[in-house]
């Protein structure tokens, strides 16, 4: 699955809500509207923030979602959401080092099964492979590598127009396309002659050995990685839920066998706006294949639990 920036900031998700109308009420983002979502804490600790209004303050639950109206609202860009919702609880460790949160994840219909898969694929690797054969062969105004190969003999056996071809191409590629120019550098330090099947088969194997990387790297990562990743939009480290140690947890996220809940490892605030102790939950979606960053919002966990959104 690659990846497209979207990212929605909560003013710009207002904006599309009174652009569109949806939401009713005054039809001002700036002021409160009692029919609108994101209630504030109600003295409970708890409270749903929607990207309607303000955040809340410090809370001891909170439930972000991206309602109806404001998907109504962004149109195509929300095509495809993963995640309907998520809930913060605090969650106490064994240490005072880092702080931690319960995480609840309310997946969208069918959205698991998006999120569980690779960040790049053996398809995307070849598309990379075909690329880049493709912009060398172009340097020729040819369509194959076996036309190419055609050509390039055919200048070794004297044909003055087809040496003229190769020459000025090879020329522009040595400048320009750095798997040829890395290719003919190696045959030249390995002490073999120029020989057009063979300068064909090291430049592919070249460039496969890039392409391929990420997709070796992406059948590493474990289950709970790929959810993580592609479905949440997590960048830090991301284990399975049976890996926590309460006592002396390593930082990041741990998932549970279902992808429905976890926990989350970070550090612990000075305050509710302390920028060196913030995590990040992104809304994400899957459309064709391709994921984007939807909406983010940022937060907070001081020592005594307390969770605050500060940036969204």
């Amino acid at each position: 699955m690659s990846h497209r920036p979207t990212i929605l900031t909560a003013s710009v998700l207002l904006s599309l809500l009174a652009l569109t109308g949806c939401g009713g009420g005054s039809g001002d983002p700036t002021q409160p509207d009692p029919g609108a979502g994101d209630p504030a804490d109600d003295g409970s600790g708890s409270a749903v923030y929607e990207f309607t209004r303000e955040p809340p303050g410090m809370l001891t639950s909170l439930t972000v979602a991206i309602p109806d109206d404001l998907r109504e609202a962004a149109g195509p860009d929300a095509e495809g959401l993963l995640v309907d919702s998520v809930t913060l609880t605090p969650h106490e460790l064994d240490g005072v080092k880092h702080c931690a949160v319960n995480v609840a994840i309310e997946w969208a219909d069918g959205a698991l099964e998006l999120a569980n898969k690779p960040a790049t694929s053996q398809a995307d690797a070849d598309a990379e492979i075909e690329k880049w054969t493709n912009s060398f062969l172009d340097y020729f105004d040819v369509e194959t590598t076996e036309e190419w190969i055609e050509l390039a003999e055919r200048a070794q056996g004297g044909d003055a127009q087809a040496g003229q071809t190769i020459a000025e191409g090879m020329e522009a590629a040595d400048q320009s396309h750095p798997y040829a120019a890395n290719a003919t550098r190696e045959l030249r330090e390995q002490g073999l002659a120029f020989e057009p099947r063979l300068f064909i088969e090291k430049m592919q194997e070249l460039i496969a050995a890039d392409a391929n990387k990420p997709v070796d790297e992406a059948a590493e990562e474990s289950e709970e990685a790929n959810v993580a990743r592609e479905g949440l939009g997590i960048r830090g480290s991301v284990y399975p839920l049976a890996d926590l140690n309460e006592s002396a947890p390593e930082t990041g996220l741990y998932l549970a066998p279902d992808f429905a809940s976890g926990i989350n490892v970070g550090s612990c605030a000075a305050n509710p706006t302390d920028d060196d102790a913030t995590e990040t939950f992104t809304f994400r979606t899957s459309q064709d294949g391709e994921g984007a960053d939807f909406a983010e919002f940022d937060y907070t966990v001081l020592s005594d639990g307390s969770i605050t959104v500060v940036e969204a």
